[in-house]
């Protein structure tokens, strides 16, 4: 046997990666999506470790994955470069006059990255590559199949509790964050601060869990209702319904979408080897009784976002702005087109938009000088703070997790759903501000994770190879 193709054991280090981020994200999720000091804190602690995992398992991982895992370490390294320059080179200084912090331009090499608030940004990105190690220690420590499904699971069951919470409070009234703590915005949902966070946490939560239900309808030899195929669809739908009942309208749109897509898959499987038509009419019925379901459960929300949208269509008509979002898209490229290259600096959009700030006009005349702390599109803020060169860094480390697979292992469950659920999420950044939240940007991190690893290590068995499920498991 040569050494392409003996089968890839785990590493020493494959429990504590699976362990530690099912821990923190699971944390996360329950303490507000990560969005409070307090939530953080504790989440950059448990993060410290994290480097030292990445070089131990990198350390024993076989040659032909530490190449594979250079396309996602060396676009990583280039953004931290990036940051690190440009926290050395300043080029605002915040100065208090009359009372009001006012930020003045200062010397610096404008050839080079530069940052409004050096301290900002390197404490914020260290955050997020530590968040980005997570998901890499996973590939690296190689954790055997049983290991990701399980993790796979958790994550699932872990969503739809919070799921379950959220739908109970929002049915009875509550006013509170899980009933216990005061909300900084009333879009809430469950344990999540802003309704578009929990859509796109369940969003990604919803792919892990009908790739779960497609493996195990392939995998299935007992009979349908025997089976845990239901019960995986289930937690799916449920994840799903939430989204129009927690008023979150870009996510609606998006899990819109991505059921769509979810149910293209069922046809095609039901129609591969010719029509079965009892298996096409039973798809009918469940999708009519979902959508009765869904509009039973949140007509009040539809109602009142429905409403919201045709007052803003009407203002749009009406020669007004109608949202704020179409002000703050225009003053964000003016922010892109001064500082295109290297943008502004990790983290400083909120100091930056205060540079190109103009007033709202017509219904948001109450917001006409709001303090924004986000550019409602992650793909435009993204392009702010960092230009086009670190954009094309974030864009060259998400293709190292596709490379790590490979294209093909993105065509079976559960990574195909995985991946459906990451598209819906970057369509939705679009429009809104998902990777604000720390448990919707780590989700993305470890689903996309577990879906390239039992992505490559299926590749591998389907040529040949002696599959790493052939490993012990937990149990």
């Amino acid at each position: 046997m040569n050494a392409s193709s003996r089968p890839t054991l785990p590493s020493r280090f494959a429990l504590a990666a699976v362990i530690h981020a099912g821990v923190l994200l699971v944390g996360l999720a329950w303490r507000y999506g990560g969005m409070d000091p307090i939530g953080r804190q504790w989440a950059a602690w448990a993060l410290v470790p994290t480097p030292f995992l990445t070089l131990a398992a990198w350390r024993e991982a076989p040659p032909d994955l530490q190449r594979k895992a250079l396309a996602l370490l060396l676009p990583l390294l280039g953004l931290i470069t990036l940051v690190i320059v440009s926290a050395l080179n300043p080029n605002m200084t915040m100065q208090t006059i009359a009372g009001r912090d006012v930020l003045r331009p200062i010397a610096h090499h404008a050839w080079l990255p530069s940052s409004m608030a050096p301290g900002t940004t390197v404490r914020n990105f260290a955050f997020v590559a530590g968040m980005l190690l997570v998901g890499i220690n996973l590939l690296l420590a190689r954790p055997p199949r049983s290991w990701l499904f399980r993790l796979l699971l958790v994550l699932v069951l872990n969503a739809t509790a919070l799921a379950i919470v959220g739908t109970v409070l929002k049915l009875t009234g509550a006013t509170k964050i899980l009933g216990i703590t005061e909300s900084p915005n009333p879009n809430f949902f469950s344990a999540f601060v802003y309704h578009n966070h929990w859509g796109a946490y369940a969003l990604i939560a919803a792919g892990g869990a009908f790739g779960l239900c497609f493996r195990a309808e392939r995998q299935r030899t007992e009979p349908l209702t025997m089976s845990p195929v239901p019960v995986y669809a289930l937690l799916g739908t449920l994840l799903l319904l939430t989204l129009p009942l927690s008023t979150a309208r870009g996510s609606t749109a998006a899990g819109a979408v991505f059921a769509i897509v979810i149910l293209g898959f069922e046809v095609r499987r039901a129609t591969r080897r010719g029509f079965q038509w009892g298996r096409i009419g039973a798809i009918t019925v469940v999708v009519i009784g979902l959508l009765a379901a869904g509009g039973w459960l949140a007509e009040r929300s539809i109602r009142g976002e429905l409403q919201v949208s045709i007052e803003q269509l009407a203002a749009s008509r009406a020669g007004q702005v109608g949202e704020a979002r179409r002000v703050i898209y225009a003053d964000t490229i003016k922010l892109i087109e001064q500082r295109p290259v290297f943008g502004w600096g990790w983290n400083t959009f909120p100091h930056a938009y205060r540079l190109v700030q103009t007033p709202m006009p017509g219904p948001e005349t109450r917001f006409k000088r709001r303090y924004v702390t986000d550019a409602h599109s992650d793909w435009l803020e993204f392009t702010t703070e960092m230009g086009f060169v670190g954009l094309a860094l974030w864009l060259t480390l998400a293709a190292g997790w596709v490379r790590w697979a490979g294209w093909s292992a993105f065509k079976s469950s559960p990574s195909r759903e995985i991946a459906v659920g990451c598209a819906a999420l970057a369509s939705l950044a679009v429009i809104d501000f998902p990777a604000a939240c720390p448990a919707v940007a780590l989700s993305a991190i470890v689903y996309a994770s577990i879906a390239a690893e039992l992505g490559r290590t299926r590749r591998r068995s389907s040529s040949g190879t002696a599959p790493e499920s052939a490993t012990p498991s937990i149990a």
